[in-house]
């Protein structure tokens, strides 16, 4: 069956709860619009009803002076619920009585007894129009009409007995209990819930003022924050929960006893997706988890979409290595339509990770972590980042290179700098460099173990880098013969890739492997502060079709979006399509930028100068 419960909006923001108390006269009916501080609620003190106005769109209709209302009428000023059973048929049910029409029968079913109506429901449009005769009879309200879309709901008033709730895993429930059915209404006020309960006596007790307040329970709760009660004069009143941030909740009723039920959900998902490009998405998943929400912003892009082709790319901040600049400010600078931060940096701004971007190899580490490679002929792939590097000096035999525009090298073996590193390198006592510029040796410098002189330039340690080429540094014996002017070669790859690269962007830990997960933090080395807790996350994935994601989960703030431990982001990147992904760097630096606007929410509340970030280019 397709349910059709009455289930409340989604605010966009949060308000504190007001509890009103109002000992006031009643304003007059008409005085003020349904569903105010001041409804238009007439009680008659000789029947003990109240009469209320109610808004009906579309407009009642008349069928042999028979009033006929919209169903959705009866869910929005009663309070009743309905579902669709079959497909001609329609079930309203109020405080556990169910009605079923069925269109253009004149026979309903009153709690599985048939009953003639005076007039067979009809659809106009998308509405199913029902006599309210049955209504009156069954339900014991009457309806009359005030104008051409306004009625007048009379019902026997009722009297609040208690408010209570429970706290559970997937939803907080409040129960308002009756003394008898009354109508209601719903409605949202920033993250207030409202539930008006339009008969509704304010309770009398010795000593007490006439509008006195239901007494209302204490609530802790990750969802809802208070609950309260305030009459609304002689009759009426409002039944307000305060939620910490949005969430849907479903009100219904049940009988014995009569009673009002308001469910806060602490599981949904809200989910819309909006064209930026040709083959390109921004993905806005909003998702209420038992701690609390989740925010998901992501890119989805076709990168070989008809008509309009992209590619990924890595680029740096700024010309020099330890640069840093905002993800939006980069992005902008390089044309590009979607962009997230990038791979981890050091404090003085130097990635941590090997990085190659746009075919220039930038830096190397020894980590060994997963990252992502884009290869010359543009596939992309997500794998462990293993490099080898070489170096040839004329005819002499290749020497391994143990590092790039870095100090720390595990292999020992000879390091290389280029103009990232900046414009000088300082060469230690026992250190030789060789400087190569537009491929050939132009100088080759011994610093000197014991005095610390150079032999080629008399006590100078800062060794210019050429800015069309690189300074080898290494140990002495291992650059011994080498001369100026002699050719120099130097060769990167990443192992296992059968092929150039064009962008190498390392990070981790691995998150998705083939579809299953596979979370690489151990095996990686990575420390408590990326593994543990929650935290603003960004990630990068591949769908089985080849599309690309780039995702961030923004954290750090109870009432919009509390973040992502790898697990649950593993989880988002599944729920997203990835069946590869890889970790990106998190916490501060998350950013997600689309046309060169943050479309994210930095958990600092402005953006963090990254050294990387992971661009969508136009081809």
């Amino acid at each position: 069956m397709q349910q059709r419960n009455r289930q409340i909006g989604r605010p966009p923001s949060a308000l504190g709860i007001v509890i009103v108390c109002m000992c006031a006269a009643l304003a007059l009916a008409g005085a003020a619009s349904l569903l105010t501080n001041k409804p238009p609620i007439v009680l008659n003190q000789s029947t003990q009803e109240v009469e209320y106005q109610a808004p009906c769109a579309p407009p009642p209709v008349e069928r042999n002076g028979v009033l006929c209302v919209p169903v959705r009428f009866l869910e929005e000023n009663l309070g009743c619920q309905s579902f669709i059973s079959g497909p001609t048929q329609t079930v309203a049910r109020y405080f556990g009585l169910p009605i079923l029409f069925a269109t253009g029968n004149r026979v309903a079913r009153v709690n599985k007894q048939s009953c003639d109506l005076s007039v067979a429901p009809f659809a106009l449009g998308t509405d199913l129009f029902v006599p309210t005769d049955i209504v009156e009879r069954h339900w014991g309200v009457r309806f009359r009409r005030l104008g051409k879309q306004t009625l007048g709901i009379s019902a026997s008033t009722c009297l609040p007995q208690s408010i209570r709730h429970s706290v559970s895993f997937d939803k907080t429930r409040v129960v308002i209990d009756l003394d008898r059915p009354g109508p209601y209404s719903v409605r949202r006020d920033g993250s207030r819930i409202i539930v008006r309960i339009w008969g509704a006596l304010p309770r009398v007790t010795q000593g007490a003022p006439p509008a006195s307040i239901l007494p209302v329970p204490d609530i802790r709760d990750v969802l809802v924050r208070s609950v309260g009660v305030a009459s609304l004069g002689a009759a009426g009143a409002d039944l307000e929960i305060d939620l910490r941030y949005r969430a849907p909740a479903t009100v219904f009723s049940l009988p014995d006893p009569p009673r009002i039920v308001i469910d806060c959900e602490k599981k949904f998902e809200e989910k819309v997706e909006t064209a930026i490009s040709t083959g390109l998405a921004h993905v806005s998943l909003r998702r209420g988890a038992p701690s609390g929400p989740v925010q998901v912003n992501a890119v989805r892009a076709n990168l070989s979409s008809p008509g309009r082709k992209y590619r990924l790319r890595v680029i740096m901040a700024g010309n020099a290595l330890r640069q840093c600049d905002s993800p939006s400010r980069v992005a902008q600078r390089e044309g590009a339509i979607a962009a997230v931060n990038g791979g981890y940096f050091a404090g003085n701004g130097s990635p941590l990770g090997t990085v190659v971007s746009n075919g220039e190899w930038v830096k190397t580490s020894d980590l060994g972590r997963t990252g992502l490679l884009v290869t010359e002929r543009q596939d992309v792939r997500i794998d462990t980042v293993k490099w080898v590097g070489t170096v040839v000096v004329s005819d002499r035999p290749a020497k391994p290179l143990g590092g790039l525009n870095t100090r720390y090298s595990q292999s020992g073996g000879l390091l290389v700098f280029t103009h990232r590193w900046g414009t000088s390198l300082d060469a230690k006592s026992g250190e030789t460099t060789v400087s190569v510029s537009a491929s050939k040796v132009t100088a080759v410098t011994h610093i000197d173990n014991q005095t610390g002189s150079n032999q080629a330039t008399a006590s100078a340690t800062s060794i210019p880098i050429p800015p069309d080429g690189y300074v080898i540094l290494g140990p002495r014996q291992l650059l011994n013969g080498i001369k100026t002017g002699q050719r120099c070669a130097i060769r990167w790859e990443v192992r296992g890739n059968g092929g150039g690269v064009r962008q190498v962007l390392e990070a981790g830990p691995r998150l998705l492997a083939g579809g299953h997960t596979k979370i690489t933090a151990a095996e990686e080395r990575f420390r408590a502060d990326i593994t543990s807790g929650r935290a603003p996350r960004s990630a990068f994935g591949l769908t089985a079709t080849g599309e690309a994601l780039l995702v961030t989960v923004d954290g750090r703030s109870p009432s919009e979006s509390i973040g992502a431990t790898l697990q649950e982001l593993t989880e988002i990147m599944r729920r997203l399509g990835a069946v590869d992904a890889v970790n990106l760097d998190g916490g501060g630096s998350t950013t997600l930028v689309i046309h060169g606007k943050v479309r994210s929410s930095p958990s600092s509340g402005a953006e963090k100068r990254v050294s990387t970030i992971l661009a969508i280019v136009p081809e």
